[in-house]
């Protein structure tokens, strides 16, 4: 049993406070609210271990953690090293080391180090590590979770694309930057949280996340990239933290926070139609794209710029009245409503 502070859980944003004691391990039953996006949600949080390099809890003293054995690492020869490939290891839920075999702190995973690793279900990784490499775990077929800690400041580019078993994954609170495409494909990823201390979302990170519900974006982030949410095709809700200076979410829709450009609309909304709200000027590339619910769309006078494929696939869309006003940028074919596609 413990009192500290408070309790770290297994839900990204969820901490518990200290008014009783808690033993690590333990499931408390109740509402929640997350520091992130400050919504309230009835879940079962687990009260998680802290171990420290050698696996024991810093809080209970119990060994919790069991490292995996025969992985490949490669020496920087500054007493750091990064991971390059499986190795000799033969396990499917892989615990890596902060500290390698011959006493190296573990700080990166190589490019492609688990590349197309078939085997792969789990994946945890240690503070000590810095930075996960372009394609570190790309095509990891039968991965399911991953567990990235506070250490870690970037994820590389297609770091888990085409992780196509992908559940669940906790991004650590000092990332920073999350590459280009980092899970484009990753089919089976229900909800994403990300954390405060992330500032860039690169171009194409979830594209293709068809099973995708829910998104948080936390308060830090200053530049999300191009089709970051294309073909998501379940997803109903973008929440942005109320703290974010460059982001806004409106009834679970992506804009800028003056709402002078509507970014993305959560395609997976059941909604049939949509009126664009006033102090919209401009409208994104692909913002529609592949929404399959809308009939009509209602643009304001106030809309002067119509982003590439902003209705592209929209086969639904049968009514949309563009102001005479609105510039449209490489406009496509129309569909078989005349319809901008």
């Amino acid at each position: 049993m413990y009192t500290d502070q408070t309790y770290p859980s297994n839900i990204p944003g969820i901490v518990l406070f200290a008014d009783q004691e808690y033993e690590c391990g333990t499931i408390k039953k109740g509402c929640f609210t997350c520091e992130l996006c400050d919504v309230l949600v009835g879940v079962n949080v687990e009260i998680v271990h802290e171990p420290d390099e050698t696996g024991e809890c810093t809080r209970c003293h119990k060994m919790v953690k069991v490292y995996s054995q025969g992985l490949e690492f490669v020496s920087n020869g500054d007493g750091t090293c990064y991971v390059v490939g499986i190795g000799d290891c033969t396990d499917t839920d892989i615990v890596i080391p902060p500290v390698s075999p011959d006493g190296d702190t573990v700080t990166s995973i190589g490019d492609n180090a688990f590349d197309y690793c078939q085997s792969l279900t789990s994946i945890d990784i240690p503070s000590s590590v810095i930075s996960i490499g372009n394609e570190a775990f790309h095509a990891c077929k039968s991965l399911t979770s991953v567990v990235i800690g506070n250490g870690a400041t970037s994820i590389g580019r297609h770091a888990f694309a085409w992780c196509d078993s992908l559940i669940s994954i906790v991004i650590g609170n000092g990332v920073t930057s999350i590459g280009e495409y980092a899970f484009y494909g990753c089919e089976s990823l229900t909800s994403i949280v990300i954390p405060n201390s992330v500032t860039r979302i690169g171009n194409d990170v979830f594209n293709g996340c068809e099973s995708l519900t829910i998104a948080v974006i936390g308060a830090g982030v200053t530049n999300i990239g191009d089709n970051a949410f294309c073909f998501c095709d379940s997803l109903t809700s973008i929440l942005v933290s109320d703290d974010n200076l460059h982001y806004k979410s409106i009834d679970g829709n992506l804009y800028n926070k003056e709402v002078t450009e509507l970014i993305q609309y959560a395609i997976g909304k059941p909604d049939s139609n949509f009126t664009i709200p006033v102090d919209v000027t401009s409208i994104g590339k692909y913002a529609f794209r592949c929404c399959e619910s809308l009939t009509s769309i209602e643009i304001p006078d106030s809309v002067t710029s119509i982003g590439e494929g902003a209705f592209c696939g929209c086969d639904s869309l049968t009514s949309v009245e563009v102001p005479d006003s609105a510039e449209i940028h490489n406009l496509h074919p129309t569909n078989n409503y005349g319809v901008l596609c």
